[in-house]
């Protein structure tokens, strides 16, 4: 039995996904709603809805997700028998760069879903080799967390830290590392995901927070990495924070001079340093 938590502001996406799990979850479940036009963050939405549950087994799922597997919630009980598991998703990573950057697709990704994106439709599948079973990860992407009551219980989201809608995911799978339980990727569950979402000045902002929060524990891999690697995934952290920094308003001049002091602290004497910072002030 299965609860399944959603927080939505579109009553529209909302009914799609109560008709998409009544045909699909293969299970007893309750479907717990928060309709929440932004008058919480996330992580208070999702901890209202956890208070509401009544089985040992919670799902937090985005408004705008379909479910292509029949019978899926039978595997996440079946994952989720395994004590050792503490977080089931659909898409992972296995590395945390010390450098502010995206929450789960620094290093290796893990990553079954169908995305949208862009106007386009596709089947985000890697690593290739990986058709099923598990993967274990150190964060999964928050649109779909799948946990025993018990571990949400003793890892509750951070609401006091985190107001908004970001890292959220990212804040609560270290936290269950933390405690010593897996996180997971499954390969046996398909989704197809509505939307893609953007970063902005709030993410930007929630970002530093979580780094905040964590800077004793950065960079965190599940796996161990050669120097190089290491310094790879950095640097792929700062220029997608350059990026951002640069392309995005509402960023001053200290945050642009940051982003490009960490790219530079990261690689300084290699060319393809300083070509990156200057494709992406000029282009």
């Amino acid at each position: 039995m299965i609860s399944v938590v959603t927080s939505f502001y579109k009553p529209g996406n909302f009914k799609c996904l109560e008709n998409n799990i009544r045909e699909t979850i293969g299970i007893e479940y309750e479907l717990i709603s928060i309709e929440n036009p932004g008058v919480m963050g996330i992580c208070a939405a999702y901890n209202k809805g956890a208070l509401r549950t009544q089985y040992d087994i919670i799902c937090f799922v985005h408004d705008d997700v379909k479910f292509h597997t029949i019978n899926w919630g039978k595997k996440i009980v079946e994952i989720l028998q395994d004590h050792s598991v503490g977080i089931v998703g659909v898409a992972g990573g296995t590395y945390k760069s010390k450098i502010l950057s995206s929450a789960w697709y620094n290093g290796r990704s893990y990553i079954n879903m169908i995305q949208h994106r862009n106007g386009e439709c596709f089947h985000w599948h890697e690593p290739k080799e990986y058709n099923s079973g598990l993967a274990d990860v150190l964060v999964v992407d928050g649109v779909f967390i799948g946990l025993r009551k018990e571990v949400w219980e003793q890892c509750k989201f951070d609401e006091k830290w985190l107001q908004g809608f970001h890292f959220y995911d990212m804040d609560i799978c270290l936290t269950v590392k933390s405690k010593g339980l897996r996180v997971c990727v499954s390969y046996e569950i398909l989704l197809e995901h509505f939307s893609f979402g953007s970063n902005n000045k709030e993410w930007y902002e929630e970002a530093r927070l979580i780094h905040k929060k964590w800077h004793d524990k950065l960079p965190w891999s599940l796996q161990p990495v050669s120097k190089n690697e290491g310094n790879s995934f950095e640097y792929a952290a700062a220029a997608y924070k350059l990026k951002l920094v640069l392309k995005k308003p509402g960023f001053s001049l200290a945050d642009k001079t940051k982003a490009i002091v960490d790219m530079v602290g990261v690689m300084p004497f290699k060319l393809r340093t300083y070509r990156t910072i200057k494709q992406t002030i000029f282009n």
